[in-house]
């Protein structure tokens, strides 16, 4: 508590990561959705891609996925984090994919890759989005 909200939010980051680490996805998603009450437009790509992981990894495959494709239509807070974006149409693929999305998990590996093309080619989730993507065709 206090005046000090950007530190407040940074902390209950920190715990977030710290329980996701731990397995402890429920405390981890607690903190997330702490830190992200703190921010100026309820949206931060940082937290909002820690939250989203936190709730893939707990196997709330729809939380996730709503989270992912709020970080890809955020208009503020995005500034130096171009590979979360990025990285979010590759997990938006693989919850598609999970969820048995065809399509859907087709256009988004697609989009990852188009985006990552100049990356370096030994980057896993690059080879992973490429192989994931030929399963599918």
């Amino acid at each position: 508590e206090g005046s000090h909200k950007k530190s407040i939010r940074l902390h209950h980051h920190l715990l977030g990561e710290i329980a996701l680490k731990r397995e402890n996805f429920s405390e981890a998603i607690d903190s997330f959705q702490k830190a992200i009450s703190l921010t100026l437009f309820q949206s931060d790509v940082l937290f909002n891609s820690s939250l989203a992981q936190a709730y893939y990894l707990a196997g709330q495959l729809e939380k996730a996925q709503e989270e992912y494709t709020r970080i890809l239509n955020l208009k503020s807070g995005t500034k130096g984090y171009g590979n979360l974006i990025t990285k979010s149409y590759y997990f938006l693929g693989i919850i598609h994919q999970e969820l048995v999305k065809k399509e859907d998990a087709i256009q988004n590996y697609e989009k990852f890759l188009e985006l990552w093309k100049e990356s370096d080619p030994d980057l896993p989730e690059k080879a992973d989005a490429q192989k994931r993507l030929s399963s599918l065709k």
